[in-house]
């Protein structure tokens, strides 16, 4: 109905929506440096704010600036669960098992040392 009214051909945003089409606002863009300050210093980061800010659209934003070959992007969609749902879910996004027999290690992770939760 709205796509009609506005003249629009598609989804204004839809999550198929490249990047490079969003509106670089000051908000986007100071998350995008917040992200690339956590990649630099290899740290953790928070990512919050309203819903429908565009806190997911950042992220994938992000997320297609990092070489697959060096990073492993693990997304927890509407992540409600406990520490270790977490954990296990990691665990799973990074293609390791949940459980690793005694006495055992995990093989390598194909992205070494630099996997990132979003």
């Amino acid at each position: 109905m709205y796509k009609t009214f506005y003249s629009l051909s598609r989804e204004p945003f839809a999550k198929e929506t490249d990047p490079s089409e969003a509106y670089q606002g000051a908000a986007f863009q100071e998350a995008l440096r917040a992200l690339e300050y956590v990649k630099r210093t290899r740290g953790i980061g928070l990512l919050i704010g309203e819903p429908g800010a565009g806190k997911t659209f950042a992220l994938r934003a992000w997320k297609e600036s990092l070489s697959p070959s060096l990073y492993h992007v693990v997304y927890f969609p509407l992540s409600t669960g406990g520490v270790m749902d977490f954990y296990r879910g990691l665990a799973l996004g990074i293609r390791r098992g949940t459980e690793v027999p005694q006495g055992r290690s995990l093989p390598p992770n194909p992205a070494g040392d630099r996997a990132i939760a979003s």
